[in-house]
């Protein structure tokens, strides 16, 4: 005889951390778990069933804003998702999972579970963050240097003379010294030289940031880096 529960039976073996396998009913209620739920969030897959999967979710996190997309619709089943999630580990520790989502539906149509591949992304997440705010900064700033200031900031890290670059650039080493000055307070760096060792830093982290693109969770629907810095 068929039983619904049936649905919610994967092998456990085929999830370890920072995997975990999970199902719902429709009103969010945990169905079914799998062991390695405790190695990633600390919960006791036995006594976590029955307990709605919202009340895990970190109150007012900007991933969690669109909670009506943790639930399956009573009356509509949806379509797979990719989303991001803020959660509470056991230990009230926040942590980010990046939730692959999809419903089993019954022959009518209807949904009889919501299953869901998880896997934690915190440390992935961080390194997010801090990639793309640094980068931002570097970008801004490094935008506003003229051809004449990277000119002067290249030729710095070649050890050239005042004199020298003043010659090439066809202007006195009173400017030169005054546009070097100017450099080094908007940068915050002892010699223009090192503005040269920003600009690699730029390229080597947009390189990352265009890498960390191709991993999954990145193409979460509700990944909107803009609002996610909290």
């Amino acid at each position: 005889m068929f039983r619904p529960e049936e649905f919610d039976r994967p092998r456990p073996e085929d999830f370890s951390a920072p995997y975990f396998f999970f199902s719902t009913h429709g009103d969010a209620r945990v169905s079914y778990a799998t062991a390695s739920l405790s190695s990633v969030l600390g919960y006791d897959p036995v006594r976590i069933l029955g307990q709605c999967s919202v009340n895990l979710l970190v109150r007012d996190h900007p991933l969690n804003a669109d909670t009506e997309l943790c639930y399956v619709s009573e009356t509509t089943p949806i379509e797979p998702l990719n989303t991001l999630r803020a959660v509470r580990h056991r230990s009230g520790e926040p942590r980010i999972l990046s939730i692959q989502s999809s419903v089993v539906i019954d022959r009518n149509g209807g949904p009889i579970r919501k299953h869901c591949i998880a896997q934690d992304v915190t440390d992935q997440w961080a390194m997010t963050l801090h990639v793309r705010e640094r980068l931002d900064q570097l970008q801004s700033s490094l935008a506003a240097l003229s051809d004449r200031e990277r000119r002067i900031a290249e030729a710095a890290m070649k050890g050239r003379s005042n004199d020298a670059v003043a010659e090439d650039l066809a202007v006195s080493v009173r400017t030169i010294e005054r546009t070097r000055k100017r450099l080094r307070q908007r940068f915050g760096v002892n010699h223009v030289a090192e503005i040269v060792t920003l600009v690699s830093e730029c390229n080597t982290l947009e390189r990352l940031w265009n890498l960390q693109a191709k991993e999954p969770w990145r193409n979460a629907r509700n990944f909107a880096f803009d609002a996610s810095k909290n």
